[in-house]
């Protein structure tokens, strides 16, 4: 994970673990940066993102009225409280979610801001109403993060901030927006409906590449049939 990596003072290079290991796997292409940066051989770490089910086959059209989703935890990583602070108050947000910071995030949500109560698995059925997910998470997570894969299951884009592990998730595969402020956010918005076509097509592409079970699966046998060879060497 990378707080392992983060806490091994001497780098990964030194543990056993690694040092014996014949393939290591990351989660995400930034996981694997963060763990050569730290020490374990590049060369030996094979990039198998978590797979979803998918719940339906085709990609429904966009509304036609703008209109977005929030989906998390109410705590301080995700970036909920500072989302809404940046939130344009003429476009509608559904916000899922429950948590800590409940009250504040009650508190600081305008008028054009609905909160639909503690998070659940019924979001994913009703993801593809929205224009698009937003994912503000201020964290550089060890995976993507689930949200994100469900929404692009779903052939919805997501509108992510830049500096979290979802905003390098959606700049890799060009299935959404990436945002750093208010302005930056409002614009991404934007952007999202008036290009609702042709990112809903490359979310869909982006589940269907690499983040069904089929792809998890056949990423996993790549992986173990080089650890078989390295271990042969």
């Amino acid at each position: 994970t990378i707080p392992l990596a983060l806490s091994t003072r001497r780098g990964l290079a030194a543990s056993p673990v690694v040092a014996r290991a014949d393939r290591l796997v990351a989660l995400a292409d930034h996981a694997r940066e963060v763990f050569t940066r730290f020490g374990a051989p590049m060369d030996r770490i094979d990039v198998v993102p978590n797979g979803i089910e998918p719940r339906r086959h085709d990609v429904s059209p966009a509304p036609v009225r703008p209109r977005y989703l929030a989906v998390g935890r109410f705590s301080a990583e995700k970036g909920i409280e500072p989302l809404l602070r940046d939130w344009p108050q003429d476009l509608d947000l559904d916000l899922v979610g429950d948590g800590p910071l409940a009250p504040s995030i009650r508190a600081v949500a305008g008028p054009s801001v609905r909160l639909l109560g503690a998070l659940d698995a019924r979001w994913r059925d009703e993801a593809a109403a929205y224009t698009a997910v937003i994912a503000p998470g201020l964290a550089l997570e060890a995976a993507v993060p689930r949200v994100v894969i469900e929404a692009w299951e779903a052939g919805v884009p997501v509108v992510a901030r830049e500096a979290g592990g979802a905003g390098l998730a959606v700049t890799a595969s060009g299935a959404g927006l990436t945002y750093r402020d208010a302005s930056s956010l409002r614009a991404a918005l934007i952007d999202a409906h008036d290009r609702a076509a042709s990112l809903r097509a490359a979310a869909r592409a982006a589940y269907e590449a690499t983040y069904t079970p089929q792809a998890w699966l056949a990423a996993m046998e790549a992986t173990y049939a080089a650890a078989l060879d390295h271990r042969r060497a």
